[in-house]
């Protein structure tokens, strides 16, 4: 199926709305010493969360995927190598 220029100059156009509402990570780092994963944002804001739940967060995402209606369900997720 081919995409048309229109569908394609539409997508660009919605990605850059949302670059312009939107903050992006632009960087990530491990904290060891407080076993954190740290994300910085462009607006100089910095999340982080305990490396323990990524694997758990992974597992809840890859649950939904798998049970959404869509064809993502054919690519299988894993947590291996966490």
């Amino acid at each position: 199926m081919a995409i048309s220029e229109q569908a394609i100059d539409a997508a660009l156009k919605r990605g850059q709305d949302l670059a312009k509402a939107e903050h992006r990570a632009i960087g990530a780092r491990l904290d060891a010493a407080r076993g954190r994963l740290v994300i910085e944002f462009d607006n100089g804001v910095e999340m982080s969360t305990p490396i323990s739940l990524i694997s758990l967060i992974l597992n809840i995402v890859a649950d939904a995927l798998m049970s959404a209606p869509h064809p993502l369900k054919q690519f299988p997720a894993s947590t291996a190598g966490l």
